[in-house]
């Protein structure tokens, strides 16, 4: 039986998120796509066939729905491992810095998801 050691509950999900390295080289200027499978305030999981080495510092964008309108939310993160031999490959990263308002948006945005469940 495997425990979790998470200090915040995820919440699953299925939207698209952008990506990069920090600091970006000329070959990542662009952002990568991934699949965001799910995300707490402690950092998120990226479905991705791009996955960054442990370690990487990595610049990250999604969009949540918010009082009727999409809300992008920026972080910074870090990657704590990354998954490239099995379904689906990906990257788990741990959020270290929110841009603007994002931690408290993601914040009340995962409490009312959880508080509905």
């Amino acid at each position: 039986m495997s425990q979790d050691k998470r200090k915040f509950p995820r919440v699953s999900v299925e939207t698209g998120i952008r990506y990069r390295p920090i600091p970006a080289d000329s070959s990542t200027v662009e952002y990568l796509e991934g699949v965001l499978e799910n995300v707490g305030l402690g950092g998120v999981f990226i479905a991705t066939e791009e996955p960054l080495p442990k370690g990487s510092l990595v610049e990250v964008e999604f969009r949540i729905a918010e009082q009727g309108k999409q809300c992008a939310i920026r972080a910074q993160a870090l990657v704590q491992w990354d998954r490239r031999l099995f379904t689906p490959p990906g990257m788990g990263l741990q959020f270290v810095a929110f841009e603007g308002l994002g931690q408290q948006q993601l914040e009340v945005w995962l409490r009312k998801i959880l508080d509905d469940c």
